[in-house]
């Protein structure tokens, strides 16, 4: 945090919108630059859950995410957002920065700034539990006079009742190899404050497995 400038606290100014979509979001971002509406669509996928007023920039951290074409690269890298959000440290953005678009490779480098999500502090808006490919679309020029993505983000884990549990699948398999996004990972959640979300078990379990194959 002592290495950010006063710019890097700049809020710019919000260039997104949420369309309806079913029972899910469809959230439509744009900008002056490709690397702009990525950052916008990341921003509204947060003002979607929560009140961004609220949120201070307390906290920095930084985000990583490869593909191997534009879709798939914006998939992943609203997906380690909410990853960021969804486990430990529950971190909400307020502004999110990409510090590198390699478009030849496919990879981003970012920074959000936010802080750790808190129940009574923050609202509790619509969960986005999961990043879709369905209906993805990211228009550049020349063929756009913008670039502008549009993202569906789920309002809902695929779930079942078990006797003494409930089993919900997500799509947090962390692995070295390329992500299959119709792969899921069945783990053990549980209902707090309306919120469904991983038990701290399985959080601990998936931080201490990221990175590494999961057999």
């Amino acid at each position: 945090m002592d290495a950010l400038s006063k710019e890097d606290f700049v809020i710019p100014p919000a260039k997104y919108e949420y369309l309806d979509h079913t029972a899910d979001v469809q959230l439509h971002a744009w900008g002056d630059t490709l690397e702009e509406a990525f950052e916008q669509c990341a921003v509204a996928m947060f003002g979607y859950m929560t009140d961004l007023e609220r949120v201070q920039m307390t906290q920095l951290h930084h985000i990583e995410a490869e593909g191997h074409d534009l879709e798939s690269l914006l998939f992943h890298f609203l997906d380690e957002l909410l990853f960021m959000f969804s486990a430990e440290p529950f971190i909400v953005a307020k502004k999110v920065k990409i510090t590198n678009f390699d478009r030849e490779n496919f990879k981003i480098f970012a920074t959000a700034l936010g802080e750790e999500f808190t129940i009574g502090k923050h609202t509790q808006n619509a969960e986005v539990k999961a990043i879709t490919y369905s209906a993805m679309q990211i228009l550049d020029r020349p063929e756009s006079e913008r670039p502008e993505p549009f993202v569906i983000g789920s309002n809902k884990y695929v779930t079942k009742k078990t006797p003494g549990s409930l089993l919900g699948y997500l799509p947090q398999v962390r692995t070295n190899a390329p992500r299959d996004p119709a792969l899921l990972l069945k783990i053990p959640i549980s209902i707090k404050n309306n919120f469904i979300s991983p038990t701290t078990t399985t959080v601990c379990k998936l931080r201490k497995d990221r990175g590494r194959e999961n057999e």
